[in-house]
């Protein structure tokens, strides 16, 4: 899970990590010219770099400079194009997919090959990289992205693939481009054994020449790279990006004010106030993200015998009771009020959601529960924030007893083990599709995705024929039809979407791009000041 199922913000916190390095890293680092060598800070920790780990937005954002998979996003887009596959033909009704390898591409030069030289990719590769994803289930937060899919994987040629899938599926294409479905070496695998997450090896147009935990990471340019830029030249121009993994942003935003850190993102509503404050046109350049990915919502612990567990009448007051107007003035202009589970950019349709009417909800609550008792109502939360302050108003004048429980670590674990009556989640899909937002609800996905426990067969099967129908025109059809469900049954009680993050750097930067919401710095270059 944001990466990835979902990124629940704050929930997680992964333990026994271990990153070695190479004593001879520092021997071995390459020439890097100070004026080609990106330098940036990253806030939040780096877990691992094997793409069956990745959970992490972060993790992800690393193991992009190294790694890549069948497929890409395009720039500023939510589409694909094929990346290592160079092209891709579906037949059979959709079941049946065959993939033709560019030729040109190695690995990076790595000690777990012969020589150290890395050799060519081929079809095997490819076959290895996803039976490592279905054999290795328990340590693949994203595995489900493959499970239960793929029927036979044929190695033709050393050139092409030939997957057969169960049965069709409409998004089939796009994991190619997620984070678990990078293509890795069996050499580097067995080479590095359970160090092999410290120690990446991909086709990437970066690796990793030095990784010092929670101090920096060092990645340098891939001289082997197999793509060029428009006027023919080989990628990366960069000679390197050198991160320095550094808790507190104020030292990011020092660092950047002095010139020493060259990118600073913006996602939170003072995060994006204050690059706007900072921005000056002919200082800076301010990239956008193309679009917000997250959706926040409150979610109900369904599974327990409680008056709003039972009764979907009493969660749609608590939905009419929640002035979401009023959060919104008080919180933030990065995010939008959400009227559905999936944004509009990927939905299209603009649903609407319960309006504020707390006269309503009034009415409703009373004629339900026994107004002579008053009923406690836990609401968690990893942070303070004024929606849980206006959520536990919202109850209080419907006749509960609201209280909050702000647990910072191990919020995920406690969910789960706990099952306060309403929670605080943050979702970010690994792939931008409404079917990773609607498996939030279905009853199949599992205690750590369904962590309302909503259970409805109707539901059920929309979701599965949406993951299998081709036609987009009918796909959109389930997806509004499981929309009105999630309405009706108010397993949650939506909040708000995010707006598109943003990108802040000097202007003497140039060439950096946005894929999905992955930085692509392979046609960066750093012009003189």
């Amino acid at each position: 899970m944001i990466l990835f199922r979902a990124l629940l913000i704050g929930l997680f916190c992964l333990s026994g990590f271990s990153c070695k390095n190479n004593p001879e890293d520092q021997k071995t680092l390459p020439q890097m010219r100070a004026g080609q060598t990106f330098q940036m800070i990253e806030t939040s920790p780096v877990e691992t770099l094997d793409p069956i780990q990745i959970l992490f937005f972060t993790d992800w954002q690393m193991a992009s400079l190294m790694y890549e998979g069948l497929a890409a996003y395009k720039e500023h887009s939510a589409d694909i194009v094929p990346w290592l596959a160079e092209q891709w033909e579906i037949s059979d009704n959709g079941k049946t997919i065959h993939v033709r390898l560019r030729q040109n591409i190695y690995f990076q030069d790595d000690p777990c090959f012969s020589g150290g030289k890395g050799r060519r990719l081929v079809a095997e590769d490819v076959r290895y990289s996803f039976q490592r994803i279905l054999d290795h289930q328990d340590a693949c937060p994203n595995g489900y992205l493959l499970m239960n899919k793929i029927d036979t994987m044929v190695v033709a040629d050393d050139s092409k693939i030939i997957i057969q899938l169960i049965k069709p599926q409409a998004s089939f294409l796009k994991i190619l481009a997620a984070p678990v479905a990078y293509i890795v070496p069996r050499e580097a695998v067995e080479f590095y054994g359970e160090n092999f997450a410290s120690h990446p090896v991909g086709t990437g147009p970066f690796k990793l020449a030095r990784w010092r935990p929670f101090r920096e990471i060092l990645a340098v340019k891939n001289t082997r790279y197999w793509r060029k830029d428009a006027d023919g030249k080989p990628l990366p121009h960069l000679d390197g990006i050198r991160i320095k993994l550094e808790s507190s942003r104020d030292v990011a935003l020092a660092e950047f004010s002095r010139g020493d850190n060259m990118l600073i993102s913006g996602e939170t509503d003072d995060q994006r106030r204050l690059l706007h404050e900072l921005y000056r046109p002919e200082q800076y350049a301010l990239l956008e993200a193309p679009f917000g990915l997250i959706t926040r919502f409150f979610g109900f612990s369904l599974d327990k015998e409680t008056p709003l567990a039972r009764s979907a009448e009493l969660r749609s007051a608590a939905a009419l009771g929640l002035d979401r107007g009023s959060i919104q003035s008080m919180e933030s202009d990065s995010y939008t009020m959400a009227q559905s589970m999936v944004p509009e950019e990927l939905l299209g349709d603009s649903l609407a959601w319960y309006p504020a009417n707390v006269e309503k909800a009034i009415e409703i609550a009373r004629s339900i529960a026994d107004t002579n008792q008053i009923i406690p109502v836990t609401i968690a939360s990893n942070i303070e924030s004024p929606e849980v302050t206006c959520l536990a108003s919202a109850l209080d004048t419907l006749g509960y007893q609201a209280r909050i429980n702000i647990q910072k670590a191990d919020y995920f674990r406690m969910i789960g083990q706990d099952r306060p009556d309403l929670f605080r989640v943050a979702f970010m899909p690994c792939i931008p599709i409404p079917e990773e937002y609607y498996s939030f609800f279905y009853s199949h996905s599992g205690t750590d995705i369904n962590l309302t426990g909503y259970s409805n067969p109707e539901f059920d099967k929309l979701f599965e024929r949406c993951q299998t129908e081709l036609d987009e025109e009918v796909r959109k059809t389930l997806f509004i039809n499981m929309e009105y469900l999630i309405k009706r049954d108010v397993p949650i009680l939506l909040l708000s979407h995010s707006e598109p993050g943003l990108y802040l750097y000097p202007r003497y930067v140039k060439g950096i791009k946005i894929r999905f919401h992955l930085i692509d710095f392979s046609e960066t270059v750093i012009e003189e000041k």
